[in-house]
């Protein structure tokens, strides 16, 4: 199968002049999407008031939709007519597969060759090591897209239905393809509670699970999935990738449950029943990393869980999949690369491999940049929202969860969005573009990759 892979490649021909990295490549096919989307979503046949929307808050909709984000500005059910959901739906889609990996999808599909430039934008869009196996993994992302997307539709959609009649629906779909993509857009919103996202549905079984099952899957990556089922959900059979991704997702899920059990017994869950707080505490432990759907009131949390919160947000999704962060594997290298130090060994060890220096380099440079994101970020709010911190609309730790929410393409927030000024406004915009396409692909754009041809001599630091 690889070598049929290889063969399809077409040669490039002598004169064509590689214009663009595949790093550069991937940001503007970003930008681009948004830019479309913004103009789309400001048509006044895509608002209910039949009037224009205003740019900015078009943009960050489109920004916080294509990168799969959730925050917003407007409520999306009271603001978007029927076109500009879909238009908001089609965003979410392309944001969360890539659009690197659709149009490559089409290019399949149609019958034509990629060439050699186009598979290393996808190698780099899918965040691959190798190029082999990059065209039936595009193949493989949409069979399993429409799949788990279908399924979650179809299970919520009696739910919904009953509810709130035919419209129904179109929102069993909606909140389907955006739990999958990890988004956490809902129009699931009314008047009396525009922005409520699942509070209303916060003991329902049948919705919760399957919101957390989508969030799940759409957080661990397509080659996880691809590997499992390849596998047959044989354990021993999978690949180190997959088993640490499972085993790191697993471990996150299980003590940020405990944690908000805990911690929320009589703050956000003070009112629900014994399996309603079951519920609502699994259900914040798994979108808190990622997906930006919520089932209780993230204000009226207790500190401390929002804190945790923070630190779940940071590290976010896995590789290759749809959500943001630092990512999980990125966090077991770190803890492995810790305990290594605290021996004094000089390898780097995952379940019985060797970690090449370069993943640990990478690992060191994907959190020194989120982080550097992170804090500038609450620096800038706390400079462009002063005046409404001077009047206790809001805290810092407020303008810090925000931050930690952009970065991570998470989309909780406590209520911090929709007040935010115009240069706040574009300063979350900024670092969710970020968060979504990679501190380390923006920063392939400027730097170049070279292959060190002079090794100095080995110098000795005091550490700690």
């Amino acid at each position: 199968m690889e070598n049929t892979d290889n063969n399809n490649i077409r040669r490039e021909k002598p004169h064509r002049k590689w214009l663009l990295k595949p790093a550069q490549l991937i940001v503007l096919s970003f930008l681009a999407t948004i830019l479309i989307g913004t103009l789309l979503l400001a048509l006044p046949i895509a608002n209910r008031d039949g009037h224009w929307l205003s740019f900015v808050d078009a943009l960050f909709t489109a920004t916080s939709a294509v990168c799969v984000t959730g925050l917003v500005v407007v409520p999306t059910a009271l603001t978007f007519t029927g076109f500009g959901q879909a238009i908001l739906l089609l965003l979410i889609q392309i944001g969360g597969l890539g659009l690197m990996t659709l149009s490559s999808l089409v290019m399949v599909l149609l019958g034509r060759k990629l060439t050699l430039k186009d598979r290393l934008a996808l190698q780099e869009a899918l965040n691959r090591d190798e190029m082999t196996g990059v065209v039936r993994l595009v193949k493989v992302i949409l069979f399993t897209t429409l799949m788990i997307e279908g399924i979650g539709a179809l299970l919520l959609m009696p739910v919904f239905v009953v509810n709130n009649g035919g419209i129904g629906v179109w929102q069993a779909v909606f909140t389907a393809i955006s739990a999958f993509c990890n988004a956490g857009f809902d129009i699931l919103g009314t008047a009396s509670n525009p922005f409520g996202s699942l509070t209303a549905y916060t003991g329902n079984v049948v919705v919760t699970l399957t919101v957390m099952m989508l969030i799940f899957l759409g957080g661990i990556g397509f080659a996880v999935i691809s590997d499992v089922l390849r596998c047959k959900f044989r354990i021993g059979k999978m690949q180190m990738h997959t088993k640490l991704v499972l085993l790191i997702s697993i471990a996150l899920i299980l003590v940020g449950f405990l944690f908000f059990v805990i911690a929320e017994q009589h703050h956000s869950m003070d009112t629900l029943s014994g399996g309603s707080k079951i519920l609502a505490a699994l259900f914040q432990s798994i979108t808190a990393r990622t997906a930006g759907f919520n089932t209780v009131d993230i204000a009226k949390m207790h500190p401390a869980s929002r804190v945790f919160m923070m630190m779940l947000m940071f590290v976010g999704a896995s590789p290759g999949s749809t959500g943001g962060g630092i990512k999980t594997t990125t966090l077991a290298l770190i803890v492995c690369m810790m305990i290594s130090g605290l021996k004094s060994k000089d390898d780097i060890v995952i379940m019985k491999r060797n970690i090449r220096p370069k993943n640990a380099y990478k690992a060191i440079a994907v959190i020194l940049l989120g982080f550097t994101l992170v804090m500038s970020l609450t620096g800038i709010l706390t400079i462009t929202e002063s005046a409404a911190l001077e009047a206790n609309v809001f805290t810092v730790e407020n303008l810090m969860f925000e931050a930690f929410s952009a970065f991570g393409t998470v989309g909780l927030t406590t209520g911090v969005t929709p007040l935010l000024t115009i240069g706040g406004r574009i300063a979350v915009m900024i670092v969710m573009f970020f968060g979504r396409v990679g501190p380390i692909t923006i920063s392939l754009m400027f730097i170049s990759k070279e292959t060190e041809l002079i090794h100095y001599p080995e110098g000795s630091l005091m550490i700690g």
